[in-house]
């Protein structure tokens, strides 16, 4: 009897327990959840994203032509895309329609590929113990109210979601963004080889035009950028961006007081004109470097007796900066900066101006402003002059009425009266950052492009693109600390097998002193 009850008891549990979890697999169909620990919760969709999806009035219909049956890395990413893109039709609340198309299927299908735009690529596959080319498709065509947008070819899986949510918010947008880049002075621009790859991607959802100042500027224009100019600018010139910031819209400026060249770690002054701008509105940008102890490793030549070795050494004219502001769109996320040859940002308001002054990014304590022109590598922080030392700031937002502090009666936009409405001037202490050959972090990438978004007031976009980024410098331990580290990790290993030894000694000794007793044998004299 006992054995039929438990024998029941045993089938009425486990049909109980398979009832809770058919019952558990129904609800989730209906309510779905999952947790993220990754860092940057990059396998989750940001509120950016969830922003621009519920701005859809329509369906939007995403084609993804992928092929089948890839090696490794190319079949897991397909798997990876798959999922991403049933989140976003999972947050668009039924308004993204997905339809996954084999373009191997036919030549049908690989015809509408390429006439979406998704660009074939050729790629090494080994079948049968060769290697062989085959042709292949990984793209995505976004189809919303009569518009497209393309994805030729999916390539960074680390910016996908970016990728993804750009071409989303391209198509939702009424207007497409302008932006104008001063030239005239020897700025550096869009189309420059040097920094066009950076610009590449905004390209996709904004227009990239150059600018005079010569004249009022074209209504079309949504924000202007100032990358770094060699010569000085007119009065006129510098009266018309007064009246350009005064109306309200955004300026971008990245300067540079010195001009570098890194080969002879010499540098010589540079005088534009715009450093006296920012001066009346409150941001005086040094003529000195920041030179900080936690900088960018470069490598130098050094001979030795006959050789010629390469050498690694930090670099203090490149500070590696981790103050950064979490709270501005423009800068949360990103954990770490470089800033090449950069001049610091001092914001002091103008009397009754109301200005006010916002720091990106700041050096650290161990930094401080080198005078001169001689940018060697040799430099001895403990012999500062006195009140030079940091921390910095090297990128800053300045916001409220300019007109408060410097009015101006040039005509801003061409058929436009001017205006007075409050603005945003941008500041980053050098241009610099822009060559890839100084700065190739990519958070510097993701930092350059949010504030190429943040003079579009693309502020669902700011949130994304640095999700993916992560670099983290060690930090700098003082000499005091960093010995009393190295004897306690070469001393204290070994101390502690010593301890450990001798309790296990002591042990043993007492256990073939005690068994004898417990086991009623007589011990030994």
């Amino acid at each position: 009897m006992n054995r039929t009850r438990k024998l029941a008891f045993s089938w009425t549990g486990t049909a109980l327990v398979l009832a809770i979890l058919a019952a558990v697999n129904v609800a989730a169909h209906f309510v779905y959840g999952r947790l993220d620990f990754s860092a940057g919760r990059i396998y989750t969709l940001s509120s950016g994203t969830k922003n621009i999806l519920d701005q859809l009035k329509d369906d939007m219909v995403v084609k993804v032509y992928y092929s089948p049956h890839l090696p490794a890395p190319y079949g897991p990413n397909g798997f990876y895309i798959h999922d991403l893109l049933e989140e976003y039709r999972s947050a668009s609340h039924g308004r993204m329609k997905l339809e996954f198309i084999d373009p191997d299927s036919s030549e049908k299908a690989k015809q509408e590929a390429e006439d979406a735009g998704v660009e074939p690529v050729q790629i090494n596959v080994l079948s049968k113990d060769q290697f062989s080319v085959k042709q292949i498709f990984m793209g995505a065509v976004f189809l919303y109210q009569g518009k497209a947008a393309v994805i030729p070819v999916f390539q960074d899986m680390s910016n996908l979601e970016y990728d993804l949510s750009q071409r989303i918010n391209k198509l939702t947008q009424a207007k497409t963004k302008t932006l104008g880049f001063v030239t005239g002075h020897g700025e550096k621009s869009p189309t420059d080889p040097a920094v066009a790859p950076i610009f590449q991607s905004v390209s996709d959802e904004a227009t990239l035009r150059t600018v005079s100042l010569d004249k009022p500027i074209d209504p079309k224009f949504d924000a202007l950028w100032i990358l770094g100019p060699r010569d000085a600018y007119k009065p006129a010139e510098i009266e018309r961006l007064k009246a350009w910031v005064n109306s309200g819209r955004p300026l971008g400026i990245m300067i540079d007081r010195s001009n570098v060249n890194i080969q002879s770690f010499q540098a010589s002054p540079i005088s534009t004109g715009l450093s006296a701008l920012l001066a009346t509105w409150g941001a005086n940008v040094s003529q000195n470097f920041v030179a900080d102890q936690q900088a960018e490793k470069i490598q130098l030549q050094a001979r030795m007796g006959m050789f010629i070795l390469p050498v690694i050494r930090d670099y203090p004219f490149i500070p590696v900066v981790n103050h950064i502001d979490d709270k501005s769109p423009i800068t949360r996320g990103i954990e770490v900066l470089t800033f090449p040859f950069v001049h610091a940002v001092v914001f002091k308001s103008p009397e009754g101006s109301g200005l006010a002054y916002e720091s990106l990014a700041d050096s650290t304590p161990n930094s401080w402003l080198e005078p001169g022109y001689f940018i060697n590598p040799d430099l001895n922080a403990a012999q500062l002059p006195k009140g030079h030392a940091g921390p910095f700031s090297l990128a800053g937002l300045i916001t409220g009425d300019f007109s408060k502090a410097a009015p101006s009666s040039a005509q801003a936009v061409a058929g436009e009266p001017n205006r007075a409405a409050p603005g945003q001037v941008l500041v980053v202490g050098t241009s610099y950052q822009l060559d890839s050959q100084l700065s190739d972090k990519a958070s510097n990438q993701a930092f350059i492009l949010n504030l190429l978004d943040w003079s579009m007031q693309n502020k669902n976009l700011l949130s994304i693109r640095a999700k993916a980024v992560s670099y983290r410098p060690l930090r700098a331990f003082p000499t005091a600390e960093r010995e009393l580290l190295k004897y306690f990790l070469v001393f204290f290993p070994t101390l502690l097998l010593i301890v450990i030894a001798f309790f296990v000694y002591r042990r043993q000794k007492l256990v073939r002193r005690f068994l004898p007793l417990a086991y009623g044998e007589p011990q030994n004299a």
